[in-house]
């Protein structure tokens, strides 16, 4: 069976209801779900891949020690921001490391949760981690320009493709100096299968909600460091979802970050980017 793709998908015209609308009234839930059984779980999970491995490609083993977060937390907490303009300057792959490890890395294996999975440092739906983390880098120590992918059961990345690919970023983004002006942009994918297989369309809100569990850990934990975040969502999702060889359906982007240094007048101010 040929799966499709969105060019398949029938867009409505404006006189039918908002998708927004018609999602939100048929993603609620009620008493009379029927819902997946614990015996049902139990066989479905094992199923589930944990993380795209990507096994062919170049591996860099990140470090195992952790830059040290002293910050206290309401401190930081409060300190984080949306900088008006990073700096593209260069971080240490440790900063990086600890970055990702922060945002989505196990914290507890299968032996100490009990559960089928390992967990990670977000909370996730059935703990069954439906996201995906790539990174573009122009600017890290040790670290050759190009696309990574991001394994935290392995703690490690891929390389998926080498060189700058600042352009390419740029073309696909509302906010085009974004991608020049950041030493990291994370790409966050949702693999949709991996939740609404178990949770059907509510599936789809609680992939969501874990994409902002996730940008807030990297938010903050950047901020512990002494860097600066911007939050993306104008970005034009089928130019990157081809980048990362996403079919746009059941794989797509859904969120982007970029991290950089604090430029002096910036650290002033600060406004949101949507």
């Amino acid at each position: 069976m040929m799966k499709q793709s969105w060019q398949d998908i029938y867009f409505p015209t404006a006189h039918e209801e908002a998708a927004w609308e018609i999602f939100h009234e048929n993603s609620k839930s009620s008493q009379y779900d029927v819902a997946m059984t614990e015996e049902q779980a139990a066989a479905y999970v094992p199923q589930l891949t944990q993380t795209l491995s990507f096994e062919p490609y170049p591996v860099v083993k990140l470090p195992e020690k952790l830059a040290v977060l002293d910050v206290p937390l309401a401190q930081v907490i409060q300190q984080r921001a949306t900088s008006s303009r990073l700096e593209r300057r260069p971080l240490s792959l440790e900063d990086l490391a600890t970055i990702l490890y922060c945002a989505y890395g196990i914290n507890r294996d299968s032996e100490e949760s009990g559960v089928q999975r390992s967990l990670r440092t977000v909370p996730s739906a059935g703990a069954l981690y439906p996201l995906e983390i790539f990174l573009h880098t122009w600017s890290v120590e040790e670290l050759p320009p190009g696309l990574y992918h991001y394994n935290p059961l392995r703690h490690e990345l891929r390389q998926l493709s080498a060189g700058d690919q600042t352009i390419r970023i740029a073309s696909a983004l509302v906010h085009k100096y974004l991608a020049v002006t950041t030493s990291v942009i994370f790409l966050i994918g949702a693999m949709f299968e991996r939740t609404i297989g178990k949770y059907g369309d509510r599936g789809y809100r609680f992939v969501l909600l874990e994409a902002g569990h996730l940008a807030q850990n990297l938010n903050l934990a950047a901020t512990g460091l002494g860097l600066g975040c911007i939050n993306i969502g104008g970005y034009f999702d089928r130019q990157i979802d081809a980048m990362l060889g996403f079919d746009g359906l059941l794989q797509s982007t859904i969120y982007m970050v970029g991290l950089g240094g604090i430029p002096e007048v910036a650290a002033e101010s600060s406004v949101e980017q949507p």
